[in-house]
């Protein structure tokens, strides 16, 4: 009998490894269901918020033509503001990006956090 058995030892090592290495798929598996969840929930509310957007400016470009007793007069008005809401997005392109960078930042410290306390 030896006093360090040199193959259960591996065994054992080998063993623990791969059930780590399981568990870390498990939760690679677990974040990106999460994350994908999350980016489909965000995608389906962003088009029901576009169609409500487009739906409701295309009822104000109505009305502005039933009022001007105008075809064309509506849209292009509407046309004209989100050309300057598009306008005024490209002067602060910078400023709107940095935002968005922020943004992102906080989200990673929080996941972060979640992590930590998931491990603890």
């Amino acid at each position: 009998m030896k006093l360090f058995d040199l193959d259960k030892l591996i065994n054992t090592l080998t063993g623990y490894i791969e059930t780590r290495i399981e568990l870390l798929k498990i939760d690679v598996r677990e974040g990106l269901s999460f994350v994908i969840t999350k980016l489909v929930f965000v995608g389906i509310l962003s088009l029901f918020g576009f169609f409500i957007v487009l739906f409701v400016f295309l009822g104000l470009a109505a009305i502005l033509n039933k009022e001007l007793e105008s075809h064309f007069w509506g849209y292009l008005i509407v046309a004209a503001f989100f050309g300057l809401v598009l306008f005024i997005a490209l002067l602060l392109k910078g400023k709107i990006a940095d935002r968005i960078r922020e943004e992102i930042s906080e989200a990673e410290d929080e996941l972060e956090e979640l992590e930590e306390e998931q491990n603890s």
